[in-house]
């Protein structure tokens, strides 16, 4: 059985020559102290999109919560293909997984991976979402709660 965490970043400031380099707002750090205390305390391994706000939700996240290791991951940025990113979790081990990264890919991965309708899966900043299943798998697996 796996264990699935999705986080999408906390509010970021807006406008910016560089949309990576967006830093998050206070109140995105709020958003992320919240959603870190919804997850467990340990054992978690976490992979983020390189990008300055999701790298930020991250070290929050760190702050709050023993992980086992973190990474960042190209195959988590806004623009990521979903083909691409679900290719990498089929190559990942561990039953506790925590990718925080960006919409519109959280959604497309979340309702991929349980099989729902993108409409029925929302994630506006600071979103949690549980998932749970046996393999990392387009349609295995069960969201929990977002």
């Amino acid at each position: 059985m796996s264990t699935l965490y999705c986080l999408r970043h906390g509010e970021a400031e807006f406008g910016g020559a560089h949309d990576e380099m967006r830093r998050l707002t206070d109140r995105g750090v709020q958003q992320i102290r919240r959603a870190a205390n919804q997850l467990p305390k340990q054992g978690l391994m976490l992979y983020h999109s390189p990008y300055v706000r999701t790298t930020e939700s991250a070290q929050i996240v760190m702050n709050h919560v023993a992980v086992s290791g973190q990474q960042a991951a190209l195959w988590l940025t806004p623009d990521a293909r979903l083909d691409d990113t679900l290719a990498q979790l089929e190559l990942l081990q561990g039953p506790d997984l925590l990718l925080v990264t960006h919409n519109p890919l959280v959604t497309r991965l979340t309702a991929s991976l349980t099989g729902a309708p993108e409409f029925e899966v929302g994630f506006g900043t600071g979103s949690l979402a549980r998932l749970d299943g046996e393999a990392l798998l387009p349609g295995c697996m069960t969201l929990q709660w977002l």
